[in-house]
């Protein structure tokens, strides 16, 4: 994430993960003026990384609705 941003491959970056270890990173790509969005399990404790992002986006069932094969047809 931080060497493609150096290298301007992107503009938003989304990061998947409730590890704190990324808050460091994340303010890095956010000094390279890229937005950075945090994909996360309601079961994951990401305070800090919640913190630093420029958006959050809860992976919960309802979210992940339309994402899920309907293997019965009526």
């Amino acid at each position: 994430m931080l060497s493609k941003g150096y290298k301007n491959h992107y503009d938003i970056a989304i990061l998947i993960s409730g590890d704190a270890d990324f808050v460091q990173v994340v303010q890095e790509v956010k000094d390279l003026a890229k937005h950075v969005e945090l994909a996360y399990f309601p079961n994951q404790p990401c305070y800090h990384l919640k913190q630093v992002v420029d958006k959050r986006i809860e992976l919960n069932d309802r979210f992940l609705e339309d994402c899920w094969l309907n293997t019965t047809k009526g």
